[in-house]
């Protein structure tokens, strides 16, 4: 009886250590991922075009305005002309663009509480960049937030 108990200890172990393993492999690689380098078509990008999925969205105004009060970029209305489009969705990925970092994301937020902020390098529909927020497309403060956390991430020109 006693070796049994001996073993549920040792089990238990195990399981707390692997636990804790995997927590901090998973708080390492959101911390890695939150300073990794920022690609050169964000940095050398002068005029941005702004959208949303669905296209018409509270978030799109106040995130608009915060660009606006930046000036980082000339914003556009025309996706034609423009280095980068900026998306603001509730999908961790934006379905008709390659993002390999939006299966990181994903498992971060649930599929309605977060929104997200896509920059995509128009010239070959990459994203480059994705922030996330937690939040609802209802909320109109949310595109705003998602503009204002890029801004501190980028260096001043």
């Amino acid at each position: 009886m006693e070796r049994l108990s001996g073993l549920d200890r040792s089990s238990r172990w195990v399981g707390i250590s692997t636990l804790i393993l995997a927590y901090c492999v998973m708080t390492s690689v959101v911390a890695a991922a939150q300073k990794k380098p920022l690609p050169p078509a964000l940095l050398n990008a002068r005029v941005a075009f702004l959208t949303g999925q669905p296209r018409i969205n509270p978030q799109l105004p106040p995130a608009e305005e915060a660009l606006r009060k930046w000036a980082r970029w000339e914003l556009t209305y025309d996706s034609e002309v423009t280095d980068l489009i900026l998306l603001i969705t509730e999908k961790s990925d934006p379905d008709i663009f390659l993002n390999p970092a939006a299966a990181e994301l994903a498992r971060q937020y649930k599929p309605g509480v977060a929104v997200f902020l896509h920059v995509i390098d128009r010239t070959n529909g990459t994203v480059v960049w994705t922030e996330a927020i937690k939040g609802k497309m209802s909320d109109v403060s949310t595109g705003r937030k998602l503009v204002e956390n890029l801004r501190k991430r980028l260096p001043k020109k």
